[in-house]
């Protein structure tokens, strides 16, 4: 009896300062190869020699030996401080599946710790296991009043399915749990930009700034929200501080280049829209400002080149773009050309009227049989008469001095 009382004393022994060395996560001084060839070189292992291999193959990102030998040592004496050990390892390398089926072995037998439910919570929502976590954020949040992080997460999650309004109302919950948590901050400032709420976002926006006056993600909000409240000097100042920062994207040149536009500058504008489409020539937005600042400077044809290589491969929503080229085609008296990208244009996006409207009127100009330009008109004026008082006065009078036309000509109109 005394034998086995002193077994157990030793394995507990050995079992507590194997959980020091896990929890200080030490590596023998030195050459932790050496250490290896060291441990490696007994005949027979003890529980703690797998335990301090594993950490090592742990802290040297070799997971899988890592593995092997937290299993060894489990197979010695089960400990959930050597199974949460070995769930790290298998997260590590990748194996979320083993990771979380550990975790949920050990929360479902001591559900008070919040480490672990941590762990599975972040794991959850890594694997796309979004309602798993979402729960055991909330178990969470109810466990610790103090940390914004489980609100944060939980707001995150409802962000993603489209549940606006909720996610906000939690990233405020995080907020007010803590009113430096940076993340929740830039979550509310781009919350209540969406709501249109220009005080709000303002307050969250200059929060931000204040807890790190070089944040890259609030100067952007911060020269965004300036554009939108047309104050572009300021807008264009804070794009400044983006750059003497080393910090230059498509969006940011683009965003410099509308706030020239807005003021006049066509030629600063020109040149940066042209810098924002050389960073990201796949979009076509960009190269549709740029086209668009040609247009008005009278350089058409630098203006069609633009836009035919922005539509060139293009699957998105191309109305706008194909409308500037159909007009630019119009002007050159190429009619034909004019209807393919005004049709393009309207079909691209059905609620684009503009581009309707200027089908049916060069549809109008080309065809010697006005059926094709009547049936336009009326769609137009079937679907969106209320948009445009001008265009549909004008698209109302073109369809009674055509059908006027028609009627003393005894044609029967067709449908197309």
């Amino acid at each position: 009896m005394k034998k086995i009382s002193c077994y157990l004393l030793v394995l507990y022994g050995a079992s507590i300062w194997a959980q020091g060395i896990v929890n200080s996560q030490v590596i023998a001084p030195g050459n932790y190869q050496a250490r290896l060839v060291e441990l490696d070189k007994k005949e027979r292992p003890l529980f703690v020699d797998f335990v301090e291999k594993a950490g090592i193959y742990h802290q040297i990102g070799h997971y899988n030996k890592a593995i092997f030998n937290y299993k060894k040592a489990l197979e010695m004496n089960p400990s959930d401080v050597i199974d949460i050990q070995l769930a790290k390892s298998y997260h590590a390398a990748g194996m979320s599946k083993n990771a979380i089926f550990i975790y949920e072995n050990v929360f479902v037998k001591d559900s008070s710790n919040l480490l672990v439910a941590n762990q599975l919570a972040r794991l959850y929502n890594s694997t796309r296991q979004k309602m798993h976590a979402f729960k055991m954020y909330n178990y969470l949040k109810q466990k610790d009043q103090t940390n914004p992080s489980y609100s944060y997460q939980m707001g995150r999650i409802l962000k993603k399915q489209g549940n606006v309004f909720t996610s906000g109302e939690l990233f405020l919950d995080a907020f007010r749990r803590d009113s430096a948590h940076v993340k929740s901050i830039f979550e509310l400032a781009k919350f209540y930009k969406r709501l249109k709420f220009k005080d709000s976002t303002q307050l969250f926006i200059d929060k931000g700034l204040a807890l790190n006056k070089e944040s890259l993600n609030f100067l952007q909000l911060k020269a965004s929200f300036l554009y939108t409240s047309k104050k572009y000097k300021e807008s264009i100042q804070y794009c400044n501080t983006l750059d003497s920062l080393q910090f230059s994207n498509a969006a940011v040149n683009s965003l410099k280049g509308a706030c020239f536009e807005k003021m006049n500058q066509l030629d600063s504008a020109q040149v940066y829209f042209g810098k924002a489409v050389k960073m990201d020539r796949e979009s076509f937005e960009y190269a549709y400002k740029l086209a668009t600042i040609y247009y008005k400077r009278k350089k058409v044809k630098r203006a069609k080149s633009v836009l035919l290589g922005s539509l060139y491969g293009a699957r998105l929503n191309l109305s706008a773009p194909q409308f500037l080229l159909g007009t630019i085609l119009q002007e050159e008296g190429k009619l034909k050309e004019a209807i393919v990208y005004f049709k393009k244009s309207y079909r691209s996006g059905k609620r684009f009227y503009k581009g309707l409207f200027q089908w049916a009127v060069t549809a109008e100009s080309y065809y010697k049989d006005k059926n094709t330009a009547l049936r336009l008109y009326e769609i137009y004026l079937e679907r969106f008469e209320s948009r445009d008082v001008v265009l549909t006065n004008y698209a109302k009078q073109r369809l009674k001095i055509i059908r006027k036309k028609m009627f003393l000509e005894g044609e029967i109109t067709d449908e197309i």
